[in-house]
């Protein structure tokens, strides 16, 4: 376990500027997804919730395994296209957009969610969504600083996929856990936020 928090804080220090540079486009791109989501509602332009998958296991128009599914896959499409685009440093700004698009568009769902349906009729699952966007931000930020760290090594799958070298298995196994436990706890708080598929 040591070693873990050990290669994370080596991770952290050996790119400390592309750390913060994550943190601030993080914060910079929620703030853009407020703002882009308020003007949506204002009716610009519509954000449709339909195909949202959480949104669809709530109107019970997806089933349990379904949710687990379908946000697992769109995750892994992410940390695919990231890990791919850490082979060579001149991708990586590509993996970081990504990551970017990422955080924006769960901005605008989650806003658009609260402005449609309303904080009141939603709360308990939107704070629920809240912390696992967040820690699955930051899960994300660590993967692309994991996989930073071996931009342009010999033998990079090899390298970044070894437990010995790299944290890259535990945060992907850290994504699956995390969506499982969002998917278990969203399945026993279904029946406090009906008022969500009115």
């Amino acid at each position: 376990m040591g070693n873990i928090f050990e290669k994370t804080k080596n991770a952290m220090r050996q790119k400390r500027l592309l750390f913060i540079f994550l943190l601030i486009l993080t914060v910079v791109l929620i703030i853009l997804g407020v703002i882009a989501s308020v003007n949506f509602s204002g009716g610009v332009l519509v954000v449709d919730l339909s195909n949202i998958s959480y949104i669809q296991f709530l109107k019970e128009e997806c089933s349990f395994v379904s949710l687990i599914f379908k946000l697992l896959l769109s995750l892994f499409i992410f940390l695919l296209v990231i890990c791919l685009c850490g082979i060579k440093p001149y991708l990586l700004p590509l993996g970081i957009l990504f990551y970017g698009y990422l955080i924006y568009s769960q901005t605008v769902i989650f806003m658009s969610m609260i402005l449609i349906y309303g904080f009141f009729n939603c709360v308990i699952f939107a704070l629920l969504l809240l912390i696992y966007i967040v820690v699955i931000s930051f899960v994300f930020i660590l993967f692309v600083l994991e996989i930073s760290c071996f931009c342009n090594s010999n033998n990079y799958f090899k390298s970044i996929f070894n437990w010995r070298n790299s944290n890259v298995l535990l945060y992907l196994i850290s994504v699956v856990l995390l969506t499982l436990i969002f998917c278990i706890v969203l399945n026993i708080l279904k029946s406090f936020v009906l008022l969500l598929v009115y």
